[in-house]
């Protein structure tokens, strides 16, 4: 029996000949790190993840604004890392799949508007990579 899914395209992450253990080694330095909102905890234990073929989920509270940040950035990361997306397209990937993905239609079934339920204060306080583009945020009901 075939299966219908397509085969994986081989990887050319730079994680992909690094050893697992050194994966790990930096996963761990980012946990024992003292930084106050260290992201890169979650992106170091998704380059772990991706590197044994393991899943891994992120969901906030309400699975919808925080996560649209957090999926849309792991998207990116991989767009880069596996297929290819130079380094200077990254942050325009990433601006374009918040402001016009998937993610924002989960918001328009979720609340009925295509605004993710943060407020400009908010925003102040994210990490860059979490922040959501200019015009996609603003008056929602979480």
């Amino acid at each position: 029996m075939t299966s219908s899914f397509p085969e994986k395209k081989k990887s050319t992450s730079p994680d992909e000949h690094q050893p697992i253990m050194e994966l790990l080694i930096r996963l761990k330095d980012a946990v024992d790190s003292k930084r106050n909102k260290n992201v890169e905890i979650l992106q170091k234990a998704g380059d772990v993840c991706r590197r044994l073929n393991g899943v891994r989920l992120t969901s906030c509270k309400s699975a919808k604004d925080r996560t649209a940040m957090s999926v849309t950035l792991e998207q990116a990361r991989i767009l880069t890392m596996e297929h290819g997306l130079a380094a200077h397209a990254f942050n325009q990937a990433l601006s374009c799949m918040r402001s016009r993905g998937t993610r924002l239609e989960n918001t328009l079934k979720n609340v009925g508007s295509r605004r993710f339920a943060f407020t400009s204060m908010q925003l102040l306080t994210f990490p860059k990579l979490y922040r959501a583009p200019e015009g996609t945020y603003g008056k929602a009901e979480s």
